[in-house]
């Protein structure tokens, strides 16, 4: 088969790009720009077009799309003129997930870390799985994608609707936060129903955390069944139960209880939500039959990619951190995280927001997460190809930031940090967003080296 992958740059696209090459197809695509997917693919003998055209066109038998490709889009269009098949990456994914022993891993936050979690225990205990990831992680041969068994790990995205077909051997929900409504009718019960979709397709086990409500009205709306259930959480119903963590500079020796014992495990990466995020994955893994024990090797994990990543520490005393956090949740998690590895250190953060229609959502609430920095730095929202909303500003959190007595600063450009960041002594640097600003972070770490 010949595919063509529209968007092949993308992080999902480019890890079913891997596969379907590792599968023994013919594979090619197309990307709006470069980007380090791309050029991964290309020396991988991928080819792939820059731009979208009508000319970027091998015959295909097939071509994919994902959620951020328009039926506009000129390479769709002759799809659809020559009658070629057009399907939604996670139609393809759905499908090769549903033939293997899968466990599919959703959520709102902690997703891409719990696949990962899941993943390095997994070889560490010499099983050959295959993994999609939404990140990069050096343990994969290919960044996000690992070539294996039928044994597959993959990150399942809730984002636009499609994970409710997704079939499983194990389901595994970090949480459900009312995030993507915008493909849900603004409606956070359709979301929530979706996720009870997701469970009823689980065939052997559900691991699902325990401490919020949102998780009993999907178990509730599940019409089936038939797959166990375990909690996670601090909550005393659950099954795998944080009972206490000690934070040591970047790690944290962590307490739980399983079957009415106590267990022990270290853990290099810091924050309470990546406890919760170990407990999941380690919940994955026990329903594959491994011992409870192999939590332990954990010890030497590392985190993935722009998650809580420490790029560098200079010789002024800086330290430069990125991270992927794009909802209120998330950023305030990895605010509360700095404070408690770096404690009363000088934190000046800088954030790209992340889609007019989450900004518009969350009405004020970014400020909020935000406040626990001593310094804050908000760059133009990165817009994912969503239209502009009329009256949606990044602006209104610099202002409500200062509201709240935080040294707050808007820049109409995302370069315009670097020289902010290169004049500071002494403190965390902490870039967040789900978008660009990543290259201003890297280009810091090289003007830093």
């Amino acid at each position: 088969m010949l595919y063509h992958l529209v968007g092949i740059g993308g992080i999902g696209m480019s890890s079913l790009a891997l596969h379907l090459k590792c599968d023994g197809h013919e594979v090619y695509g197309s990307n709006l720009e470069e980007n380090e997917r791309v050029h991964y693919l290309r020396s991988c003998g991928v080819e792939v077009f820059k731009g979208h055209s009508w000319t970027n066109w091998h015959d295909p038998d097939t071509v994919i799309i994902s959620t951020a490709i328009k039926p506009e889009n000129p390479e769709v269009s002759r799809a659809i003129n020559e009658g070629v098949p057009v399907k939604h990456r996670m139609e393809v994914l759905n499908d090769l997930l549903a033939q293997r022993k899968t466990v599919g891993v959703t959520g709102t936050d902690g997703k891409t870390t719990t696949t990962a979690m899941i993943s390095h225990m997994l070889l560490k205990a010499g099983a050959n799985p295959t993994v999609f990831l939404g990140g990069i992680h050096p343990m994969l041969h290919h960044g996000n994608y690992r070539s294996g068994s039928d044994l597959t790990v993959a990150e399942i995205d809730e984002s636009d609707g499609y994970f409710k077909d997704t079939h499983t051997m194990i389901a595994v929900i970090t949480n459900i936060r009312p995030d993507h409504l915008e493909h849900y009718d603004n409606d956070f019960s359709n979301l929530i129903s979706a996720f009870a979709s997701f469970i009823e397709k689980a065939r052997a086990g559900v691991v699902i955390f325990g401490d919020d409500e949102t998780s009993d009205k999907a178990l509730e709306m599940a019409k089936t069944k038939s797959a166990e259930i375990l909690f996670f959480g601090h909550s005393t119903r659950s099954h795998i139960r944080l009972l206490e963590r000690r934070a040591e500079e970047t790690a944290q020796l962590v307490k739980f209880s399983w079957m009415n014992r106590e267990w022990f495990f270290r853990l290099q990466v810091p924050g309470e939500h990546n406890v919760y995020n170990a407990l999941a994955a380690l919940g994955a893994v026990m329903f594959m039959g491994y011992p409870v024990d192999i939590v332990e090797t954990l010890d030497s994990f590392k985190p993935v990619d722009r998650r809580f990543q420490i790029l560098k520490k200079d010789e002024k005393g800086n330290v430069l951190i990125e991270d992927y956090a794009h909802t209120p949740e998330e950023v305030e998690r990895t605010l509360l995280t700095a404070r408690e590895v770096y404690g009363s250190r000088k934190l000046i953060t800088f954030f790209q927001p992340h889609r007019y229609t989450r900004l518009a959502r969350e009405n004020g609430r970014f400020a909020s997460s935000l406040r626990h920095a001593d310094e804050v730095h908000i760059v133009p929202i990165y817009d994912a190809y969503e239209s502009r909303i009329n009256g949606i500003s990044e602006l209104e959190i610099v202002q409500k930031l200062r509201e709240l007595g935080v040294k707050a600063a808007h820049h109409l450009d995302k370069w315009d940090v670097m020289d902010i960041a290169k004049s500071s002594e002494g403190a965390v640097l902490l870039f967040l967003g789900a978008g660009d600003i990543t290259e201003v972070a890297q280009a810091l770490l090289y003007d830093l080296r």
